[in-house]
């Protein structure tokens, strides 16, 4: 099993899956003399753990074919990927991509067509503090669906050992739904975080204006949802301020991007959906603001 990406996500889920005893090898294109060095760090608040001594490559044909590819590269990276991925795919492999927004399923297919292909959610909180160590605001949890082939057994045989290290998973069979809920936070709070000059979920939720922002755009992704045949319940937007408010001052991934200096995942998100309305001629004024703003700061990172 391949973890393609050492950030956060890659770290945090790849240590379960060592945990739950697979046979796990982790991909990355720079962090692999600390890794290999250190280990991989879980920062519980409540008490950490460690795996010390982990399997690490840094280029994809030392790795070679995996039964299993899981892809936890940022969005960002998505114009080399399939290049990068090519050597880990075997006539049998699984592809799982646990990226976020729209429109990243789709290449792995066309390069791919006669691979089982899945999609992986995480509704999570988690920040890489350094180079193998990984800090989670909250345990969160997974959900999982078919985007093309057979996979079930390995969606199960996932959702197992994630629930056996404490992560419920859910499986869904309409994932192309999913992905969209799962915009319902990301597209509000990961970009007002960022374009309100980087702001804290709590700081979000103590504006009026933030969180009428924050409707407006919800308004605007659920006609644009809609329009495109994904029917989700309006009681979904509520929702999102229900679970933001427990959260505190949460920072959000795009922010800690930001914060950072490495690129924001601007067009697989706001830029995704804005395009599909487009398309179909539902206007999405505060979303657009919001996409313009984005990429300015994606093009003039901080100092």
């Amino acid at each position: 099993m391949a973890v393609v990406g050492t950030g956060a996500t890659g770290l945090f889920y790849g240590a379960h899956l060592l945990r739950a005893g697979l046979d796990v090898h982790f991909l990355t294109r720079s962090k692999a003399r600390e890794l290999k060095s250190k280990g991989l760090r879980v920062l519980w608040p409540k008490g950490a753990w460690q795996e010390r001594f982990l399997s690490v490559y840094a280029s994809p044909e030392a790795l070679g074919p995996c039964d299993v590819v899981l892809v936890f590269l940022k969005t960002t990276a998505n114009p080399g990927l399939v290049e990068w991925i090519q050597p880990l795919v075997g006539p049998s492999t699984q592809v799982v991509t646990f990226q976020n927004g729209l429109g990243n399923v789709e290449p792995l297919i066309a390069a791919f067509p006669d691979h089982a292909i899945a999609v992986g959610l995480a509704y999570v909180g988690l920040e890489r503090v350094a180079p193998g160590q990984v800090y989670p605001y909250f345990r969160g949890r997974l959900v999982f669906g078919v985007a093309t082939g057979s996979c079930e057994s390995l969606l199960a045989g996932l959702k197992h050992g994630f629930e056996e290290q404490g992560i419920p998973v859910t499986i869904e069979s309409d994932i192309e739904t999913a992905l969209w809920k799962k915009l319902y936070w990301n597209i509000p709070f990961n970009g007002i975080s960022v374009a309100a000059g980087g702001v804290h979920t709590e700081e979000i939720m103590n504006s009026p204006d933030l969180v009428a922002w924050a409707r407006q755009l919800l308004s605007e992704l659920h006609e644009v949802a809609l329009a495109h045949g994904v029917s989700i319940p309006d009681s979904w937007i509520d929702h999102q301020f229900e679970v933001t408010a427990k959260l505190g001052p949460f920072v959000p991934s795009t922010l800690q991007d930001y914060r950072a200096g490495r690129p924001l995942e601007v067009e697989s998100l706001w830029g995704a959906v804005f395009h599909r309305g487009q398309a179909i001629g539902v206007s999405t004024p505060a979303l657009e603001a919001l996409l313009y703003l984005l990429r300015y700061r994606n093009a003039n990172p901080l100092e």
